[in-house]
């Protein structure tokens, strides 16, 4: 599924139906509800002193290994040394514990060019990027007078500070009351359980955005093709879109 709402991203954005920084800015608008996070999970307990500091598995997260086979490697800012893991070209990004990337944690982000250069005076930055067996996940410092439990602490742990950094500015939330029909799409019954059920998520609530008139086409295309897997139906109102922007009509015949 990842290679199909991949194309069907790349079709919307050449046919101009919406833009990456709309896309970009639904999918972080959602992002927090993917993954189990284990890794706040981790740094909430070393934080109340449940588990060691040095490794994710000895904080009593139970960790072990990623999907792709890597390890993971634990990092505790201190006050005088601040960990940043940088992303990597390609590969598995550890969202099972890290949450998914931000939408601007990619190579070449001047955001993340700022941001990981910004350290205070008298404190190092140290840089880590995942290889083929490891992975990184950094320890923050914890909030000052820290008395909340794990479970309360695991919340305030961001995607972003697994990694080492600050999260960007958010913007204002989108406007979502057009797509609360969309099936998975009402809060009572929305479960994004991987990065592509959300991209794809993102891509419609993004043409629909910025293409209005969309709107009734996007609801037809789900009415017209049921899926088991309620997200797989995502990217084929997408595609519905880019047909109709070719000219083609809804069903891409003409």
């Amino acid at each position: 599924m990842d290679l199909l709402v991949n194309l069907a991203e790349r079709a919307v954005l050449r046919h101009g139906l919406t833009t990456a920084a709309t896309i970009d800015r639904w999918y972080d608008h959602h992002a927090d509800e993917v993954g189990p996070r284990a890794g706040a999970r981790a740094v909430a307990r070393i934080w109340t002193g449940t588990g060691r500091p040095d490794t994710a598995d000895a904080a009593g997260a139970r960790l072990g290994r990623c999907g792709c086979g890597r390890v993971w490697r634990t990092h505790r800012d201190t006050p005088g040394v601040r960990n940043v893991v940088l992303p990597a070209a390609t590969g598995c990004s550890g969202w099972p514990v890290l949450g998914v990337p931000p939408s601007w944690y990619r190579p070449r982000s001047e955001y993340l060019l700022d941001v990981a250069g910004d350290t205070g005076p008298g404190v190092r930055t140290a840089i880590w990027s995942d290889s083929a067996r490891v992975h990184h996940l950094v320890v923050p410092g914890a909030p000052a007078r820290c008395t909340d439990g794990p479970a309360d602490l695991e919340g305030r742990v961001s995607r972003a500070a697994l990694r080492g950094l600050d999260p960007a500015p958010s913007p204002a939330p989108p406007d979502a009351r057009w797509a609360r029909g969309l099936p998975g799409y009402d809060l009572d019954e929305r479960l994004l359980d991987r990065p592509w059920q959300l991209r794809a998520v993102a891509l419609v609530l993004a043409v629909g955005t910025d293409r209005p008139d969309l709107r009734p086409l996007l609801a037809a295309a789900f009415a017209a093709a049921p899926s088991a897997e309620v997200y797989a139906a995502w990217p084929a109102a997408a595609a519905a879109a880019v047909r109709t922007a070719r000219g083609c009509g809804p069903t891409g015949s003409g």
